[in-house]
């Protein structure tokens, strides 16, 4: 079986004699629908195909009726992005999968908690049709619950809000679903961008910063802990740096008390909140900052 980007197929041939590619003939191709398609493998019984290209940046998952034979190919699934520029494929013993992307220049190995499902990546959140469609294309930051059953994802690009999954194993992002729960950012607090977020460890405060030109910090409090339909708006810190080196009063009490790095202002694209929730730390892509919160 050989593939490239040329024809993005796979093109089968069989040799007369074992192993010998002198008595190679051709005898079909499949089209993989992946416009830059640069790898191909296959389960040890033939019965499953995997693909990847350049252009789609995920796995595709086949399965053939006739073992080893292109003529039998329907689409299984796909595993969700997973590298950028996947250009090498190897499957061994049906669950250990070996990408090669030539974007990072490296070798990644996963594992298949399911034999030959590609939906089941050890430490990784499957997507349904919803994320594959590209509606969570820029992720921001994310969350997850004291007892590891729920997970939460931000995203700044379409949707601007939290989305929650549920984990059947505590902690454990394989085999995470998305339920229909989920907390719309912008219309409350008009951060368009929101790059981090920071949940509190009884679950009841939710924390998010952005790239928004407001440079704020919003605080949402939720009635009922880890249920994001419960939270509200509660207070917005607006203009979080009044000045990058300011070390007087910023409104309502938030002040800081440490500025670190040079360079002007940026986007808030990390943060976190002290167990009492006093102190803040703020990341920017010029300079960290330490802040204090008052007691809420």
């Amino acid at each position: 079986f050989v593939t490239g980007s040329n024809g993005d197929d796979v093109n089968e041939y069989s040799l007369t004699t074992a192993w010998d590619v002198s008595t190679a003939s051709y005898v079909q191709n499949f089209a993989t629908g992946d416009s830059g398609q640069f790898a191909v493998t296959f389960s040890d019984d033939g019965t499953k195909m995997y693909t990847a290209g350049y252009t789609l940046d995920y796995i595709k998952e086949w399965d053939l009726s006739t073992a080893w034979s292109l003529s039998s190919v329907t689409f299984v699934q796909d595993s969700g992005t997973l590298l950028v520029n996947p250009y090498s494929l190897q499957l061994l013993n049906d669950n250990k999968l070996y990408v090669i992307s030539s974007y990072i220049d490296t070798a990644v190995g996963y594992t298949l908690n399911t034999d030959k499902d590609i939906r089941t990546i050890d430490g990784i959140l499957q997507g349904d049709s919803e994320l594959s469609n590209g509606l969570y294309d820029l992720l921001g930051g994310i969350g997850i619950s004291a007892d590891g059953t729920k997970f939460f994802v931000v995203d700044w690009d379409n949707n601007d809000r939290i989305t929650e999954f549920t984990l059947p194993t505590p902690y454990e992002l394989a085999g995470g679903t998305r339920t229909v729960n989920f907390l719309s950012i912008e219309p409350g607090t008009n951060e368009s961008q929101p790059y981090s977020v920071h949940f509190s460890e009884d679950g009841t405060k939710i924390y998010i910063g952005g790239g928004d030109t407001t440079r704020a910090i919003y605080l949402y409090k939720l009635s009922t802990a880890w249920d994001i339909t419960t939270a509200t708006l509660f207070k917005q810190r607006i203009n979080l740096y009044s000045s990058p080196y300011t070390t007087s009063s910023n409104y309502n009490t938030l002040t800081e008390a440490e500025n670190y790095g040079s360079g002007s202002v940026a986007d808030v694209e990390g943060l976190a909140v002290t167990k009492d929730g006093t102190g803040i730390l703020i990341a920017t892509n010029t300079n960290y900052s330490e802040f204090k919160l008052p007691v809420n």
